[in-house]
C-alpha cells in the first residue's frame, strides 16, 4: 500500500481487522472486570495453556526416557504402564461416576454423615478390588514364564494399582465437591 492508501484507510475509520485484533481480544479476556463470563474465559484459557504445557512436558519426558532406557526397556515400561492404567480403570467397578454424583447430592443436602460414609465406603471398595487384582496378578506371575526384568516391572506395576484406585476415587470425590 502507498502512503495515500494508508491515509485513506485511516480516514475511513477502523477496519474489522483493527477492531478484532489479537491484542484487543487478549486484552478483553485478560482484563480486570467483566464478571463471570470473563472469569470463565480466563479460566478456560488458563486450563488450555496448562494442558498444552503438560502435553509438551509429557512428550519431552517420553523422548528422554526412550533414549535413556533403550528400545527394549522402554517397550517393557510402556506395556506395563498401559496395563496398569487399564486395570486401574476397572478396579473402581464404575463406582467413580456414581460417587461423583452422590457426593454433590449429599453435600448440597448437608448430610455429612452420608457423605463421610460414601467417601469411606467407595475408597474401601476401590482398594479392596485393587488388592484383589494385585493378588491375582501375583498368582499369574508365579505361573507364567518370563524374564526377571519383565517380572520385576510387572511386580512394581501391580503395586501401583491400589494407589491408582485411591487416586481415582479421590479425584471424583473432589470433583463432586466442586459441583
Amino acid at each position: 500500500m502507498t502512503a495515500v492508501d494508508l491515509d485513506a484507510a485511516a480516514a475511513a475509520g477502523p477496519s474489522a481487522r483493527d477492531r478484532f485484533s489479537a491484542r484487543d481480544q487478549i486484552g478483553k479476556v485478560m482484563g480486570d472486570g467483566g464478571g463471570d463470563r470473563l472469569r470463565a474465559r480466563r479460566d478456560a484459557i488458563l486450563a488450555f495453556l496448562v494442558r498444552c504445557v503438560s502435553a509438551a512436558l509429557l512428550y519431552l519426558t517420553q523422548v528422554v526416557m526412550a533414549r535413556w532406557m533403550g528400545a527394549s526397556e522402554y517397550g517393557i515400561y510402556v506395556t506395563v504402564w498401559t496395563a496398569v492404567i487399564m486395570l486401574g480403570g476397572v478396579t473402581s467397578l464404575g463406582l467413580n461416576l456414581g460417587v461423583m454424583r452422590l457426593v454433590s447430592v449429599h453435600r448440597e443436602a448437608g448430610d455429612m454423615a452420608a457423605l463421610r460414609g460414601l467417601m469411606l465406603g467407595s475408597r474401601a471398595i476401590a482398594v479392596v478390588m485393587a488388592v484383589g487384582f494385585v493378588m491375582a496378578g501375583y498368582a499369574g506371575l508365579a505361573v507364567v514364564q518370563m524374564s526377571d526384568g519383565h517380572r520385576a516391572a510387572a511386580s512394581i506395576a501391580l503395586l501401583c494399582l491400589p494407589l491408582l484406585a485411591m487416586t481415582d476415587m479421590q479425584d471424583v470425590s473432589v470433583a463432586g465437591m466442586a459441583g
